[in-house]
């Protein structure tokens, strides 16, 4: 850097004291940085879930869904707590439950209805009617806290209502 005099003559200039504030704060910054890093690092290492979720899904086969309003199905994380969403649908004829959740507590299971809207059941009845009763489609879908998520699958045949 060069300051100029008032008679227009190059002042060589050199600050002194930058370079040495600087040099001292470095290494402090550096080690200080380094240590909150590994502070806010750990808590969380000890916490992370283990990243692999185990989710179990039955339910009965044959179901008297008109009279219980929805299809009830199992569901199970033994090992971490978890989310569950899930929801059915027939293709003969096109019928389709409402979604439902359930938060499941590690290693217990839980019962879930997915209930059928009113128009859903009047279809349903008549397929029933007719000799046809549909089969539905399970989709379930487990969340744990740390992202992972399983979906699973299962194949649900209706049988008349008993009288």
């Amino acid at each position: 850097m060069t300051i100029w005099s008032k008679s227009r003559v190059k002042i060589p200039f050199m600050s002194t004291i930058r370079p040495a504030i600087r040099l001292r704060l470095r290494p402090i910054l550096i080690g200080a940085t380094a240590v909150l890093a590994a502070a806010a690092l750990v808590p969380v290492a000890a916490a992370a879930p283990s990243g692999h979720l185990e989710f179990r899904l039955s339910g009965p086969s044959p179901q008297d869904v008109v009279t219980a309003g929805g299809i009830k199905v199992n569901a199970r994380c033994p090992a971490d707590a978890c989310t569950v969403v899930a929801s059915a649908t027939s293709k003969n004829p096109a019928l389709h439950t409402d979604t439902a959740r359930a938060k499941i507590g590690a290693g217990k299971a839980k019962a879930i209805t997915m209930p059928l809207a009113t128009g859903q059941r009047e279809k349903l009845e008549a397929a029933i009617k007719a000799g046809k009763p549909p089969t539905f489609t399970v989709k379930a879908t487990a969340h744990d806290s740390g992202g992972t998520h399983v979906p699973l699958t299962i194949q649900v045949k209706v049988h008349p209502p008993k009288h």
